[in-house]
């Protein structure tokens, strides 16, 4: 199974947060599944660094390298149709970042790791 994480999932699964249900964490570890984090995600969470939303416990280069490095998490890079799919969205969910994840999860054939529940309004495979 192809499994994307949205932002705060990925932070969850690396911490090992009580936050993320063993179901869940049962599932990220399944060597058998194939793990992503968007470029989006990657993007939100230096944005949240910057502004002083989130702290890391290094630079954001090393952090967010590492948080894919060590956790296997394949980048999922943003293409043009990821982009286009993203603006034709209808508007029930106003974030750009995960609009951007749930336009990749369609095109992409993903299930999303989150607890946002919006996502399920756009037909995407959702755990958690």
């Amino acid at each position: 199974m192809k499994i994307l994480l949205e932002s705060h999932a990925a932070l969850w699964f690396s911490d090992d947060a009580v936050q993320m249900p063993d179901a869940v964490k049962k599932i990220i570890e399944d060597t058998e599944n194939e793990k992503y984090l968007s470029l989006a995600s990657i993007w939100e969470l230096a944005i949240k660094f910057s502004t002083g939303k989130l702290a890391f416990t290094d630079s954001p280069e090393i952090y967010l390298a590492d948080l894919l490095r060590l956790n296997n998490f394949q980048l999922l890079s943003l293409t043009f149709d990821h982009v286009i799919r993203s603006a034709t969205l209808p508007m029930y969910h106003r974030d750009p970042f995960d609009s951007i994840i749930i336009a990749q999860s369609l095109i992409e054939s993903m299930h999303v790791i989150s607890t946002d529940s919006i996502f399920d309004d756009y037909g995407v495979t959702r755990i958690w």
